[in-house]
């Protein structure tokens, strides 16, 4: 028995050395342009595993993302994911650049609101108490807390987001529009545009970890944009298209940013109509609760009218 497992190994080690002999038989004899081969297989092997490595991460960061916490914005139910499934690598990245590792707060920010200095009647919207750590900002003495009164009609929220004068033209219109509701209706109820109140509510007017988390993201994206500008070429072009795609990508990106933004919304009732004319404002209330909101288009945007869209089908 022990010959028997001697002249096994024997042939063990013999067929060893014989590999190892082909093999480099196989680099000391065949062309440059086949080890080239040999070597750049390997390589692309390499990088693909490392490639799906990173993409099941993704996969499994995104579905995370979507459950903590969970809210009732599904833009997955709305996307045809057969035809525009997720790009977990692009939305990772994206998300990432964007948010850092932040996570959702459940906290409520308390709003107070003051009149407009440039339309008489409006109420504006700002935080109801100091912020405290660190921020220089404090309520204006004139403002009072934000409180639905039964007794009267509900409010409406014009949202916004100070980006650009687009969004703030079309959100001004929509309050003059707000404002007079009532007294142009045909057939309106006994009370008159004048119960009603109307809030102009801007996100980067509530100091908050949530307009600082909009004022970053903004400052992110210009800086990308400087940098890909400055090299210009295919990164630029890349760059460009990405940001110009608005595919269901961009609506996931925008749905899992804008549901950092819940607590500037957290204080007023769920029924509320939320005006919108940022697609951040629409998705933020929605992925709060909010059955009765309204995304306005204010541009050519695919991502900001699939938002819309989305927004108008679960209203």
């Amino acid at each position: 028995k022990k010959s028997t497992t001697a002249q096994q190994q024997s042939t063990i080690n013999n067929q060893s050395i014989n590999n190892q002999s082909i093999t480099m038989a196989i680099f000391d004899y065949s062309p440059w342009w086949a080890e080239t081969i040999f070597i750049t297989s390997i390589v692309l092997l390499v990088l693909y595993i490392i490639f799906k490595i990173l993409q099941l991460s993704a996969k499994r960061t995104y579905y995370q993302w979507l459950n903590n916490p969970s809210t009732p914005l599904d833009v997955d139910s709305f996307v045809d994911t057969a035809t525009n499934p997720p790009k977990y690598l692009k939305i990772a990245f994206l998300q990432k650049m964007s948010v850092g590792d932040r996570r959702p707060s459940d906290e409520v920010v308390k709003l107070a609101s003051v009149e407009s200095p440039h339309v008489a009647g409006l109420q504006v919207t700002e935080r109801a108490e100091a912020r405290g750590g660190g921020s220089s900002r404090t309520p204006s003495l004139l403002a009072r807390e934000v409180v639905v009164d039964p007794e009267k009609p509900q409010p409406l929220v014009i949202g916004t987001i100070r980006m650009g004068f687009g969004h703030h033209r079309i959100a001004y219109a929509a309050c003059s529009w707000a404002m007079h509701a009532d007294q142009d209706a045909p057939s309106s109820p006994s009370f008159t545009s004048k119960d009603r109140t109307t809030y102009f509510h801007d996100l980067l007017n509530i100091d908050s970890p949530e307009a600082d988390l909009i004022k970053s993201t903004d400052e992110v994206y210009s800086k990308m944009s400087r940098i890909t500008s400055n090299i210009g070429g295919v990164v630029e072009k890349l760059w460009g298209k990405a940001m110009l795609s608005g595919d269901g990508d961009a609506l996931r990106i925008s749905g899992l940013t804008a549901v950092h933004l819940r607590p500037l919304f957290r204080d007023l009732p769920l029924d509320t109509p939320i005006i919108a004319t940022h697609c951040y404002v629409a998705l933020a209330a929605v992925s709060a609760g909010f059955t009765n909101v309204i995304n306005l288009v204010i541009d050519n945007h695919v991502s900001n009218a699939a938002a819309a869209q989305y927004v108008l089908m679960h209203m």
